[in-house]
């Protein structure tokens, strides 16, 4: 063997074993989709929660406050507002920068999915955390507050299920604006914003079934909903919601990126 063959297996021994670089792995570009989102949204939250907080330093000393609850009027009937414009920067955001990074649309639609749930599950959090926080300052003021829904002393188990019901009715949100979008890319704009009619339909149906005193619901629709139990509407929005995710998942998987 000569000097030359020599050197080169020597170098070879001593390099590092390469391995061929796939794609990111889900828990990746979930983080990506998720943190993309709250880069954005936890400030808006964050800044709403203070804004709050100083306002009520001033109304606690100088004013008195019964009947309604500020921070479901003021804050939390809005939220979903925010989220659905997260839904509809989902793809704009983050297909082109995936896609071209190796990631499938089937990747980019489960991340998409996760961030929907993550994203949910905190801004629910932070409006049942909203009212329990008021509930304090309303007690240790000894004032006075009535929910929307006619619920005039909110306990535990009522914030909570204010909570959850926020957070199906965010996903609904999110879905929408995803699927409106997706839509668009898929169908073009003609098309797509014929299909955006159906695209509605969780944000809808999330409006129309769950209480109103989750702080998010069309006031016009108090009395349309049929009188069942809330598990039941929850869980109806719930499978609206999979089967709209569903629909979002196909029709990113089939939307064509600009060059």
């Amino acid at each position: 063997m000569s000097n030359e063959m020599m050197t080169d297996v020597a170098r070879e021994a001593h390099e590092p074993l390469r391995r061929p670089v796939g794609p990111p792995a889900l828990s990746t570009t979930a983080a990506i989709t998720t943190l993309g989102h709250l880069g954005w949204l936890g400030w808006v939250w964050l800044a709403v929660a203070l804004l709050y907080g100083v306002a009520m330093v001033p109304i606690s000393i100088f004013a008195e406050l019964d009947g309604n609850s500020i921070w479901q009027d003021a804050v939390a009937g809005w939220q979903q507002w925010l989220v659905f414009a997260a839904g509809i920067t989902t793809v704009p955001t983050f297909a082109k920068l995936m896609i071209t990074n190796g990631v499938t649309r089937s990747q980019l639609s489960k991340s998409s999915i996760i961030a929907m749930v993550a994203i949910a599950v905190i801004g629910g959090t932070f409006i049942a955390a909203g009212l329990a926080a008021e509930g304090l300052v309303y007690d240790i003021n000894d004032w006075s507050r009535e929910l929307r829904g006619g619920d005039s002393a909110p306990g535990f188990a009522t914030i909570v299920g204010i909570g959850a019901d926020s957070v199906i009715v965010l996903c609904a949100y999110f879905v929408t604006g995803w699927l409106a979008v997706a839509g668009i890319y898929r169908l073009g704009w003609i098309l797509g914003a014929m299909f955006g009619v159906v695209a509605i339909v969780p944000a809808a149906f999330a409006e129309l079934v769950l209480r109103v005193d989750a702080g998010t619901r069309i006031d016009v629709l108090d009395d349309a909903a049929p009188d069942l139990p809330a598990a039941v509407w929850m869980l109806a929005t719930v499978a609206v919601v999979a089967v709209a995710s569903l629909a979002a998942t196909w029709m990113t998987s089939e939307i064509e990126l600009d060059n």
